[in-house]
């Protein structure tokens, strides 16, 4: 066979593979649409927001959120929702090995002190991502004291100050949320008044639980009555 028939067979061996991706591009394409706005529904269902805004993180990657809350001991609250590239079937190599996962942060401001002092930190360990942004937000985990927990099969690490009351709640906090969800961090922090929870929502499962759970669990921090 010489260079140009050769080329020529590539060529349609590309076109008749190009098929099967551009199907699920535009099947997947639809989907995330229909998933991305369902989390940003969920969240203001449960929130109401008197306010909000709005941040996209690119095409079909996901969005960044603050709500203006006002309600009870809740200030506002501030979400991501990223999402991977599913919509790219050649990219599902990288999906697959990379354990690229859909994640959720969610992170409560309060008006007041919390009813916990101190503050308390819950880490997924085999979660690099996890383990990085828990380093980058808190400069010195030696003053911390810590401990190692179990949250069904998981280990996870906690840091915490105080009494233990603050690591009690941020465990209950954790554990509901590893019923729902996979958990990656629970944050208590007492001296900024934030309560924050990271999670990889099973793919295409409603969120309004992690949601909902994340909400009560501000709100009973703040002692709403």
């Amino acid at each position: 066979m010489d260079l140009e028939a050769a080329l020529s067979a590539a060529l349609i061996v590309l076109v008749l593979a190009s098929f099967p991706a551009v199907v699920w591009f535009f099947y997947f394409r639809r989907a995330m649409i229909r998933r991305i706005a369902g989390v940003a529904r969920t969240l203001e269902e449960t929130l109401r927001p008197r306010d909000k805004r709005y941040w996209y993180l690119g095409y079909l990657v996901g969005f960044r959120a603050r709500y203006w809350v006002n309600r009870g001991p809740i200030k506002a609250v501030n979400a991501m929702y990223v999402i991977p590239p599913y919509h790219v079937f050649f990219y599902l190599p990288v999906i697959i090995l990379g354990r690229r996962r859909e994640r959720l942060d969610i992170a409560v401001e309060l008006r007041e002190r919390m009813q916990v002092n101190g503050e308390a930190h819950i880490i997924n360990t085999r979660d690099r991502a996890a383990k990085l942004s828990f380093r980058r937000d808190v400069r010195d985990p030696s003053k911390l004291r810590t401990a190692k927990l179990r949250l069904g099969d998981v280990e996870v690490e906690a840091y915490y100050s105080g009494d233990g009351s603050i690591l009690d709640f941020a465990r209950s906090l954790a554990a509901d949320l590893s019923r729902r969800a996979r958990l990656l961090r629970v944050t208590l922090d007492g001296g900024r008044k934030v309560l924050y929870a990271s999670v990889n929502p099973d793919p295409g499962e409603p969120v309004d639980g992690v949601v909902e759970a994340v909400i009560s669990a501000a709100e009973r921090l703040g002692g709403r009555p």
